[in-house]
């Protein structure tokens, strides 16, 4: 056997860490069913005790040292051998024991050998030896590995020529130290080659002989680098624990187990005025506000320490003195952070509830308000629970006639409902408890406490109420909101009907159609009836039937007559009477004769109201029913209501009637008087035509010889013979003129009139070429707006329109004045208008009709000559086609006279 067979290599604690393959012969294992169990577990029992002394003793020495003994150990075949034991401690570079190695061989000479070679060999440690000059006399492979060096290189060499000067002035101190005997090392950062740095644990422990001399060391490099990361990580994570801790809204404190402060956050600093030493330093009762003792805060911790959480509210005190409540939250902790090893701490939560105990006492008052409410309130307000009132409000109390304590006492809510609607109200119920339905409205009806049914509105919303499901609500008596909407829903339709009733009357010309729709109308309003309206002829004494209405045959029908003493005392009737009949109606049970025919059909009760007009009984409303309910006072003021709306239909019938009569004589005398008057307007025309074409041959010759004189015997005449004859020739041309318009104006009038599409682009630059002379002589500007809209009409009649207005814009201007002259078309609902603006002198608007008007001047001849005819023929024009002509106001002076004819595409 070799030198050292085998090793062992285990931590402080005795356990295995790793076992040479020489030793799984001796103690029947391998590393990996013995790593983590206890040395003592892994060898062959008996242990000798020896062996025992000396790993007890290594565990509790510090520093421990190498030693080195005879040690009998049982292999697994049961033989007892003799090993020589090495104990090789490892300290960290603090000098702490973390570990040793157990070197077992059969004969105790030099540990650095081949077998111990192999074992090292497999370790990820970088391990070495020097000898007492710091030669290397053995390293393992991760050392050749990790400097680069073959097997035998390093062996014998100083350790200074394989690191180097300046590795070895960093490490010399350590090497020395661990020469003196005693265990040395460091951590240290190697930058890494194409890789990040790493970090490594370089230990140097002495290899001392049984006599106390140092023989050499043992060096081991260990790769920390995942620790070291580990360590960055959790400083980091500290870090931002810090920064939460600092950071937290709440106030956060550390104690000692007797009150005194370890720590405060940030938030707390701020709240209590105080800087971190100085709270440290303040006592516990500087803190505390009224109420508050430093003998309960510290028996309150004693309570947490002991293992109780506390959750309670306090008065904490600011620098200043002011107050504030808090709510604190005790806890124990094990952390020993700023404290004896070993000692708890508690952990103190505060958070300020100044705000909140603001809040709880507005919400105090809101609910005193809310209960003053509720308790005042006209409107019930209820909670449900397991389908059983656990409250009402004396509101709600009051609606069902109960007092609040007996409707509590009421088990079931259906003893407050009518049968009819219990079976929806437990629907409605139950859908609110499960969620189905939130806070929609639904009507009820009730029972009160004296039987009496009443409408209810009721709303409510699930809840939870002493911890429990609830429905909480609102209950609104809708009783006589509902009659009055049923009272109005009656009335609008009596409104309804009596408008319809009254749109058929309106709307029917006949006494009997008329008559016929009306009765319809009087059996929506009184239904279960015979209706029929009579007619009355106080000339002949006779009454007619002229409408009836049922719902079966009658043997009274439209047109039956009758004598009017068969009506009876009906006939002497006065106006507001109503006459009703029927056994139930004392000395009126038997009607008139006119009512026996009813009684085939059980119809044994009638009323009859007369119809009035001008203080004249003209006909009657008759209603005929089988049962004496059918005519209630309601029905009654119906009746009422109708006949007048009845009578005065009938009345305007009658005058209607009449009318049309008279209207027939009166359109025949009309047709007569206008034929007359059409030939006497013919025979007029005509005479104006021929006086006017008639006067023109001798006004031709006044003007021919006038001219003459002035011509030829204008030396012969004096001045003022001149004047006489110059006033001759204006005269003569004044009257052709207004011959020459007189004959416009009639031609217009008299005319044939043939309709076709007028191109008023074309019609306007036609009438500009012919005023061309005028339009420049004035210095006149005509702008025309294109496109023009094209109009339908008479040619002639519009280009006699246009040109008119046309001189009248260029002639009626201020003197000086270039006329300034705007056309443009635009299109109305039906119609194209033409629009003609000036800068002229303007009209006065209530001349505005006037101008129209045949030989209408409002200037002088002498200021504006002209006959005064030229706007008479533009309207008159206009309305021979079916058009208008007018004038609107313009804002920055002149006139704006306009046509409107119809478009070019309308047909004719």
């Amino acid at each position: 056997m070799d030198a050292y067979t085998t090793a062992i290599t285990f931590d402080a604690d005795g356990r295995v860490l790793f076992i040479g393959g020489a030793t799984t012969e001796l103690v029947g294992t391998n590393t990996g069913a013995a790593a983590g169990r206890f040395l003592a577990d892994v060898l062959c029992p008996p242990i000798p005790a020896t062996l025992q002394a000396l790993l007890s003793v290594r565990a509790e020495a510090s520093p421990l040292q190498a030693t080195h003994q005879t040690l009998e150990l049982c292999g697994i075949n049961g033989t007892a051998q003799t090993f020589s034991a090495r104990f090789q401690p490892i300290h960290d570079p603090w000098g702490t024991y973390i570990g040793g190695t157990l070197l077992l061989s059969a004969s105790v000479d030099d540990p650095v050998q081949a077998p111990i070679q192999r074992w090292l060999d497999v370790l990820p440690v970088e391990a070495f030896y020097l000898d007492r000059d710091q030669r290397i006399r053995f390293v393992n492979r991760a050392f050749r590995e990790h400097h680069g060096i073959h097997t035998s290189e390093p062996l014998g060499a100083p350790l200074r020529a394989v690191l180097g000067d300046t590795a070895y002035r960093q490490v010399q101190p350590y090497i020395e130290r661990a020469m003196a005997g005693n265990a040395a090392g460091f951590e240290t950062e190697l930058a890494g080659t194409g890789e990040a740095a790493r970090y490594v644990l370089v230990t140097y422990n002495p290899d001392i002989d049984s006599n106390g001399v140092v023989r050499g060391l043992f060096g081991a490099v260990y790769d920390i680098t995942g620790r070291r990361r580990a360590e960055q990580r959790l400083q980091e994570a500290l870090r931002h624990l810090q920064a939460l801790y600092d950071a937290s809204p709440d106030m956060i404190f550390l104690h000692r187990p007797d009150g005194r402060l370890l720590d405060v956050n940030s938030n707390a600093q701020r709240r209590y005025g105080y800087s971190r030493e100085e709270m440290l330093d303040t006592g516990l009762h500087e803190l505390m506000g009224a109420g508050c003792t430093l003998a309960e805060a510290v028996k309150r911790i004693g309570r947490v320490v002991a293992g109780e959480d506390l959750d309670f509210e306090w008065v904490a005190k600011q620098r200043d003195g002011q107050e504030f409540p808090v709510e604190i939250r005790l806890r124990r902790l094990a952390d020993t952070h700023g404290a004896e090893p070993g000692e708890p701490q508690v952990l103190a939560v505060v958070r300020d509830i100044t705000a909140q105990k603001q809040a709880q006492a507005e919400l105090r008052a809101h609910e005193h308000k809310f209960r003053a409410l509720v308790e005042q309130s006209l409107v019930g307000i209820y909670i449900i629970q397991e389908n059983c009132l656990v409250y009402v409000n004396p509101g709600m109390a009051k609606i069902f006639g109960y007092r609040p304590e007996e409707m509590v006492a009421i088990k079931r809510l259906e003893d407050l409902v009518i049968p009819e609607d219990q079976e929806f109200a437990r629907r409605n119920l139950a859908r609110r408890f499960r969620g189905e339905i939130l806070a929609l409205p639904y009507p009820l009806r009730c029972l009160r406490a004296d039987g009496r049914a009443i409408d209810v509105e009721v709303h409510g919303v699930r809840t939870d109420y002493d911890g429990r499901p609830a429905v909480i609500g609102a209950l609104v008596d809708m009783t006589e909101r509902v009659r009055a909407e049923q009272a109005l829903h009656r009335l609008t339709d009596r409104l309804r009907i009596l408008t319809d009733l009254d749109r058929g009357i309106l709307g029917l010309r006949s006494r009997e159609n008329m008559a016929g729709s009306s009765l319809r109308h009087v059996r929506r309003l009184i239904p279960g009836t015979c209706a029929s309206i009579t007619e009355i002829d106080h000339a002949s004494s006779r009454c007619q039937v002229i409408a009836s209405d049922a719902e079966y045959p009658m043997s009274v029908s439209a047109g039956t007559h009758f004598p009017l003493h068969h009506y009876g005392e009906i006939a002497r009737a006065t106006p507001d009477q109503i006459f009703r009949f029927g056994p139930d109606q004392g000395d009126k049970q038997t009607p008139p004769a006119f009512f026996e025919r009813f009684q085939e059909r059980g119809l044994l009760f009638h009323l009859v109201v007369p119809l009035f007009a001008h203080g004249a009984l003209i006909g009657t409303l008759n209603l005929s029913a089988q049962n004496s309910k059918a005519f209630s006072d309601d029905h009654l003021e119906l009746a009422r209501e109708v006949s007048a709306r009845l009578a005065i239909a009938l009345h305007q019938a009658r005058l209607t009637q009449e009318i049309r009569h008279h209207a027939a004589e009166l359109e025949d005398r009309v047709a007569t008087r206008t034929a007359q008057l059409e030939e006497t307007n013919s025979e007029l025309q005509s005479f104006a035509y021929s006086i006017s074409h008639d006067l023109r041959a001798p006004l031709r010759a006044m003007h021919g010889f006038a001219n003459a004189i002035m011509e030829d015997y204008a030396e012969q005449l004096d001045d003022t013979a001149r004047e006489y004859a110059r006033r001759i020739v204006a005269a003569a041309s004044r009257m052709d003129g207004l011959i020459q318009d007189l004959l416009t104006y009639t031609r217009v009038g008299r005319g044939e009139i043939r309709h076709e599409p007028v191109d008023l682009e074309r019609m306007i630059k036609e009438i500009q070429e012919e005023l061309a002379r005028e339009i420049e002589g004035l210095g006149a500007r005509v702008e025309v707006e294109h496109p023009l809209l094209s109009v339908h009409g008479h040619r002639y009649t519009v280009r006699q329109a246009l040109l008119n207005l046309l001189t009248n814009a260029l002639k009626f201007v201020p003197p000086g004045v270039p006329p300034r002259i705007r056309l443009y078309t635009e299109r109305r609902s039906e119609a194209v208008r033409l629009w003609v603006e000036d800068n002229g002198i303007g009209i006065h608007p209530r001349h505005y009709e006037q101008i129209f008007g045949l030989c209408e001047r409002l200037h002088g001849s002498e200021a504006y000559p002209g006959s005064g005819i030229g706007l008479a023929i533009v309207r008159k024009g206009m309305q021979r086609l079916g058009g208008s002509a007018g004038l609107e106001p313009s804002a920055g002076g002149g006139s704006r006279f306009w046509l409107e004819l119809p478009p070019a595409e309308t047909p004719r």
